[in-house]
This record gives structure tokens, C-alpha cells and sequence, in this order.
């Protein structure tokens, strides 16, 4: 694919910090509620470990982290977009960021692999919603009529996934049933 098929797009950290990625008409661009959970977790600050960002999109996450010396290399990166990848090749390169990508549903490609850090960026917004937003515009959204669905999923098998003493992130939002969420969390919390 030649570049020109690329739109660029600039991301904003927070007011200090701009940086450039490149994205196509049918991958996700990403919202204010990435950049609150990448802040949340720059803020956390964890230590450097084997990084999974599950939803990555056109990769901001996962490079953002990688950058910041929260993710180390190689950065593990899926999404269920097979043309999230053109993205994300062209972005690593751009920050010079090794990673290692797979097209696949959640955890699926993931198989007996575990992780230090696992950033849940998945939608988690009704369906509903999705449909009529500009944001899932060519992009597949199947979070459920209450936003939960992919969510619950991953909380359910984050275990399984999540070296000892590593951490888990993801946003909860109002555009879903977050109390439904914050239920699951409550209830698994102790064994994630």
C-alpha cells in the first residue's frame, strides 16, 4: 500500500506533548478515552515490562508506552481490523518501535501467553452508540447493547493472561453499563 493511502493524524498527550501516526479511512481513530487511560497509566507509572495492548487500533497505546519506558521491546499489539496492521507498521516505524502484531478477537491470539501489563483499550460502548457514531465508521464494534460485552470478556480471562504481580488497565466509561463492569471487577478483582 503506498503512503498516500494514509491520512495523518495528530495525538495529543496532554498539552505539552503532540505526536504524529498515520491511519487509514477504515481504522479506529483514537478518542479522549485513550488518552485518559494512557495518561492514567504514564501517571501510575508500573514498571517496565512485556506490554499487551489489546484493541490497539492504529497502535497509539502500545507506542506511547513503548516510548515512555512503560512497555518494553517488543510491544505486543492485536486488533480484530486486519488493516489496523498497515497502520501500525507504519507508526512503529516512525518511533522506532519493535512489536510484535496479531489480527484476532480479544485474547484469542494469545495463547498461552503471558504478560506484565495488559491495556484493555476495547470499545466499551453500546453498540447502539457505535452505530451512529463517527468514531466506528467502517470499524467493527460488537460490545453489546449495554457496551459490556467485550469488557466482561476480557475481565473474564485477564487471569490467565497476567503474570503474577502484573497489572491490568482499562477505561470504564458512562457510555455503557459501567456499573455492570465495576460489578465484575469487584467480584474477580482479587483473582486477575
Amino acid at each position: 500500500m503506498q503512503l498516500s493511502n494514509f491520512e495523518n493524524f495528530e495525538f495529543k498527550l496532554n498539552d505539552k506533548e503532540n505526536y504524529d501516526f498515520k491511519k487509514l479511512k477504515n481504522s479506529f481513530s483514537p478518542t479522549g478515552t485513550s488518552n485518559v487511560l494512557l495518561n492514567a497509566i504514564i501517571n501510575h507509572n508500573p514498571p517496565k515490562g512485556k506490554l499487551l495492548d489489546l484493541g490497539t487500533g492504529i497502535g497509539i497505546v502500545g507506542i506511547m508506552l513503548f516510548l515512555k519506558k512503560i512497555a518494553s521491546s517488543p510491544v505486543y499489539l492485536s486488533d480484530v481490523n486486519p488493516s489496523s496492521l498497515r497502520c501500525i507498521n507504519e507508526n512503529a516505524k516512525n518511533y522506532n518501535c519493535n512489536l510484535i502484531y496479531k489480527t484476532g478477537s480479544l485474547f484469542e491470539p494469545w495463547n498461552n501467553e503471558k504478560f506484565d501489563i495488559i491495556v484493555n483499550d476495547v470499545s466499551g460502548i453500546s453498540s447502539e452508540i457505535a452505530n451512529i457514531s463517527p468514531w466506528f465508521k467502517n470499524v467493527p464494534c460488537e460490545s453489546g447493547v449495554d457496551g459490556t460485552n467485550l469488557t466482561l470478556k476480557i475481565i473474564s480471562k485477564t487471569k490467565h493472561h497476567l503474570n503474577e504481580n502484573g497489572l491490568f488497565f482499562l477505561p470504564i466509561i458512562s457510555l455503557c453499563n459501567s456499573k455492570k463492569i465495576i460489578t465484575k471487577i469487584d467480584i474477580k478483582g482479587k483473582n486477575l
